[in-house]
């Protein structure tokens, strides 16, 4: 029986042949990372692990029919990161019960599928454009929400989106524009020294 037969036969096989620089270079680090750590090969480190890439496995299954329809979706990341800010913000508040937070959160992510599937099926406007419009939108209001849930008022947001946002690049290459709040009391770039 030939290499080619065996492949045929057993997409295993043909997987970890296709695959085998990839697997040989993480064993070797693998090896490495053991010989310097005594803490690697444990029962907590690789729970760590399967906890830091769970949400990606679960992401990856759901994406899965996407891409074998041929279709591409980019929003996503941008999804997740929203609920999870307005599930960090709605449970760390401790005004809502979890359950509730966790069923809005769902809402939310269907909310937003909801949208690209209208704009994809019914508008007939392609999948990477209209994911793309929706990942824009859910990073836009990732960003004012992880922004409101640092200050907790809308003057402070508006404050600290100008100094992250526009001043950030003139107070790393050494310019101070002499920008001033409404207040008038303190420079927006003097506030991130």
């Amino acid at each position: 029986m030939k290499l080619n037969d065996s492949r045929k036969a057993n997409p295993v096989i043909g997987w970890v042949h296709m695959n085998l620089g990839q697997l040989l270079g993480l064993f070797a680090l693998c090896i490495i990372v053991t010989l310097m750590s005594d803490k690697f090969i444990s029962k907590d480190n690789f729970l760590n692990i399967l906890k830091s890439v769970s949400t990606n496995m679960m992401l990856a299954c759901a994406l899965t029919m996407v891409i074998i329809l041929g279709l591409i979706d980019i929003s996503v990341g941008s999804t997740v990161g929203l609920a999870g800010i307005v599930c960090a913000t709605l449970v760390g508040s401790g005004k809502y019960p979890v359950w509730q937070v966790f069923a809005l959160c769902l809402v939310i992510g269907l909310f937003m599928g909801l949208i690209n599937g209208i704009l994809i099926a019914y508008i007939k406007i392609p999948a990477f454009i209209a994911t793309l419009a929706t990942q824009n939108v859910g990073r836009a209001r990732e960003m004012l929400g992880r922004i409101f849930h640092k200050t907790g008022n809308d003057y402070d947001i508006r404050r600290r989106f100008n100094h992250d946002r526009l001043f950030s690049v003139f107070r790393h290459t050494g310019l101070h524009p002499d920008v001033q709040d409404p207040s008038g009391d303190i420079s927006v770039c003097d506030r991130g020294k």
